[in-house]
């Protein structure tokens, strides 16, 4: 049974001839509707009145389906509701099939789907194994309500199966019970004016009397919480139209693993707002992704999953069940209240934004003659920011740093305006050269809100590596240095420079030479893996000034252009790739820049080179130090160096 936008009887089959829909009630015929001919058949159930059971098949010349039972489904305004929600089902039929039928046991009213039903929208088959046959028993008497995730890419055996007759568009809305549903396909415009945001204003302006819970369903989250992955968007600027329209809870995909958010709220007022709570339920079955502590998480835990929801007209309570029936979290949402505890205030984001430029415009600095003994740091915050609440900085050290930094400065912070701090620093001579240096922490005051301690990261310094002996094959390798001043002895970086045009190469190797073939293969997964994080190489002026970066990642090289330095695209200057792995223990990547096509001084004049590697809560940082003009040219060969 299909919907949304009316039940539907669908048929997945090609019949000999035309197909007829038979409903009977009270074990007697009732009803007997044409369906046509074809692959897949979706016919309208006619009007189901009262709460009884029915039954249903299809039937043809010469065969028909068996007797299915299901009961319609709660009229708007009834007072109770018993759903099931979950997400991200492709890929694993086994564990799907395991979540159907937990969630038919539970005997709901209705099942939703936040997306990514298969893993290619195009290829039928994947329908068929990881969508109809893991769900068929419960389908088969229980409507299926669903939104469009990015794996399905507008196919149409999505519209086929998962659509109302005849409508060619993934976003729909639905009164079941006292539960208002929106679904919207969020992979197409959500901005202002295009088709979907001016039918959503619509919808929720007239929604906006009645008393009945609103509910959004979309495939990509608002919050994320797995590492190395960001919100969209165009998917967050809904959030102060949900707000101002009274939508209570929003349930989401994408993401392999459940989150709950705290109750997100606009201002920092809100602290008695019921607020908007943001569930992530894509754990049906895809691959699991871990999950990082965040300030705006209240649970998030990896597990494949769903969401049992009971709605009445004054309360919401939901129960998170793993695929083995364990109970995994719990919450209650009343009217009034929303869920109870800590509100998140969604604009600190853009506060420790803020902060963050700021820090990285410091440096980074090399330790040693002419390093400054005072740091400005002067964040500005975005005036649609309005009122900013009472905050402050301060510096986090180890024992044996302790009393030699100082930090002043600070008072009122006012949206649109300087906020300077100065940070006094000891004498290089006084600076453990090992590190780890102060980590500045900003502190919001704000009493009954979560996330109010938030770790900005250490200050921008380098320690300068000492002079080292060139190396084979015409290269100069210097070892790495992290931003503590740590060593990163599985790492290489070579440096190079042929007419104008300067060569990079940084080799990372993972484990020992003598590896064990499962341990070997583990850290090559983790060794892809963190690749596909981010990779970029940062040239850097006398003093350590960023002038320009260069980022990769692994397999197709997308390139990233949301930095503020223009002309990222490959072929405007540079050229890179990725090296190949080092029997399944190390990774690496190539750069080649023209200096004189991206304006930058030539290697004699002190350009300084980082390669930076991102991980969760986790800068790598590695510096080369001032490269000097003896440098030989780069090799014709690529080949593999070997450690």
């Amino acid at each position: 049974m299909g919907g949304p936008g009316g039940v539907e009887a669908v048929l997945v089959r090609k019949t000999k001839g035309p197909a007829v829909l038979q409903v009977r009630r009270a074990g007697r015929a009732w009803k007997e509707i044409p369906a046509g001919s074809g692959k897949v058949l979706r016919v309208p159930f006619p009007p189901l009145e009262g709460k009884g059971a029915f039954s249903y098949r299809f039937s043809w010349k010469g065969g028909a389906t068996k007797w299915h039972s299901s009961r319609p489904l709660p009229m708007p305004g009834d007072r109770r509701l018993a759903f099931a929600a979950y997400g991200d089902s492709r890929s694993n039929p086994k564990v799907h099939r395991a979540l159907a039928a937990l969630m038919k046991a539970r005997r709901p009213d209705l099942v939703v789907n936040t997306g990514d039903l298969v893993g290619r929208g195009s290829i039928w088959a994947q329908w068929e194994r990881s969508y109809l046959r893991p769900l068929g028993p419960l389908a088969s008497s229980v409507p299926i309500f669903t939104v469009m995730g990015n794996h399905e890419g507008e196919s149409a055996s999505y519209f086929a199966l998962c659509t109302r007759s005849g409508k060619k568009r993934a976003w729909w809305s639905a009164d079941v019970g006292p539960v208002h549903f929106i679904g919207l396909d969020s992979n197409l415009s959500l901005e202002p004016g295009s088709p979907e945001r001016k039918w959503l204003e619509e919808d929720l302006a007239r929604a906006a009397g009645s008393p009945a819970w609103k509910i959004l369903l979309l495939h990509h989250p608002f919050f994320t919480a797995c590492p190395g992955r960001e919100p969209v968007a165009k998917v967050r600027a809904l959030l102060p139209l949900l707000q101002a329209r009274g939508v209570s809870l929003v349930l989401e995909g994408h993401d392999h693993h459940y989150m709950r958010t705290y109750p997100v709220v606009l201002g920092i007022s809100g602290k008695s707002d019921p607020g908007v709570v943001c569930v992530t339920t894509g754990g049906g079955g895809a691959p699991l992704y871990p999950t990082r502590p965040a300030p705006f998480a209240a649970k998030a835990v990896k597990a494949w999953h769903f969401l049992w929801i009971e709605a009445d007209p004054g309360r919401l309570s939901a129960k998170v069940v793993d695929w083995k029936g364990k109970e995994i979290d719990s919450w209650v949402m009343t009217r009034k209240k929303g869920v109870s505890g800590p509100r998140y205030w969604v604009g600190s984001e853009e506060v420790v934004q803020a902060c963050c430029t700021a820090l990285d415009r410091v440096g980074p600095l090399l330790l040693g003659p002419g390093f400054p003994r005072a740091l400005s740091l002067v964040p500005v915050f975005p005036r649609a920011l309005g009122s900013l609440p009472e905050m402050a900085l301060s510096l986090r050290t180890g024992k044996e740093q302790r009393g030699l930094w100082s930090l002043s400065g600070g008072g009122k912070a006012v949206a649109g305006k300087p906020w300077p701090w100065k940070i006094l620093c000891p004498p290089p001579g006084r600076i453990p050269p090992g590190g780890p240096w102060p980590r500045l922490v900003l502190d919001f005051h704000l009493a009954g809100f979560a996330g109010n301690e938030r770790l900005l990261g250490p200050l921008p310094l380098w320690r300068r590596p000492g002079p080292r002996r060139a190396g084979g094959r015409g290269l100069t390798p210097i070892p790495l240095v992290d931003r503590w001043g740590r060593a990163l002895s599985p790492g290489l970086l070579q440096i190079g420079r042929g007419e104008g045009t300067l060569l990079v190469r940084f080799q990372s190797v993972l484990g020992a030479k003598k590896t064990s073939k499962p341990k070997s293969a583990r850290l090559a997964q983790w060794a892809r893996r963190s690749l596909a994080e981010r990779l970029a190489l940062h040239l850097c002026g006398p003093g350590g000034k960023r002038l320009q970066s260069f980022q990769v990642t692994r397999g197709y090289l997308r390139f990233h252009t949301g930095w503020e330095e223009k002309g990222l695209s490959p072929g405007k200057g540079w050229k890179v790739r990725v090296l190949p792995g080092l029997k399944g223990r190390g990774w690496g990547a190539r750069w080649e820049i023209s200096l004189r096509e991206r304006g930058l001084p030539p290697p004699a004049e002190g350009l300084l080179f980082q390669v930076s590697h991102l991980l969760p809560f986790q800068d790598i940082f590695a510096s080369s130090g001032p490269l000097k003009s003896d440098h030989a040219p780069w090799p014709a060969s690529m080949e593999p160096l070997s450690f």
